[in-house]
């Protein structure tokens, strides 16, 4: 990270970079932490309903159910794109 006069400029390696411009609206995502004041743990999924240009998401977790758990706007290292080879996993959630 870069700070000039109050600016900060987070520089990405060029992998990162390719990482991020892959993911669009509308894709399914893997939450890379976990948040818990929304009950959310790491490896919960989710999908994005809108890219902001500075590296931001907008991320909707729902339940088997399709009730919405959470819908949090979300920085790139919060979140990858889930790989073909990944299985699903369900737990218990309930939806305040």
């Amino acid at each position: 990270m870069i700070s000039n006069r109050g600016w900060s400029l987070l520089i990405r390696s060029e992998p990162d970079a390719a990482r991020y411009a892959m993911i669009k609206e509308l894709d399914i995502i893997v939450l890379t932490r976990d948040i818990t004041e929304h009950k959310l743990k790491q490896g919960d999924v989710g999908a994005v309903v809108h890219c902001y240009s500075a590296d931001g998401f907008e991320v909707e977790f729902v339940t088997g159910e399709g009730n919405t758990a959470a819908v949090l706007t979300l920085a790139g290292d919060d979140i990858r794109p889930m790989g073909k080879g990944e299985i699903l996993h369900a737990r218990e959630f309930t939806v305040a």
